[in-house]
């Protein structure tokens, strides 16, 4: 059985609030010495790039001012190289490119012809 597009939409948006929440008031260096805080992260942003894969390549075209192809492919690189995953990037990547992606996926969660 396959889940609705706006199932995987929401999925994302989720992410991202726990995301803000996990990480507000903190700065880098609080980032990486707070181990629970980055695990969690790093499982949002998982989902995230999962929930990612879902969204048809017709629909991402549609929205070309986010690197889809990145966000899902950081999923891959959580996946299969979880020991490596460089924490100035995840930390750069929730300071720079999760924000765009909340306002978009918000912008294709209100398009009624997607979600519905």
């Amino acid at each position: 059985m396959s889940r609705d597009l706006g199932l995987y939409l929401q999925d994302i948006c989720v992410c991202v609030d726990k995301i803000k929440g996990y990480i507000e008031g903190m700065d880098y260096s609080q980032f990486v010495r707070d181990t629970k805080t980055s695990d969690a992260v790093v499982h949002n942003l998982l989902i995230i790039g999962e929930a990612t894969k879902q969204i048809p390549d017709s629909l991402r075209r549609q929205y070309p001012e986010i690197p889809w192809r990145q966000v899902a492919g950081l999923r891959d690189v959580i996946v299969h190289t979880y020991f490596i995953v460089n924490p100035q990037i995840v930390w750069d990547i929730i300071q720079v490119e999760l924000e765009p992606l909340y306002k978009t996926v918000l912008l294709m969660l209100s398009d009624e012809t997607l979600v519905n």
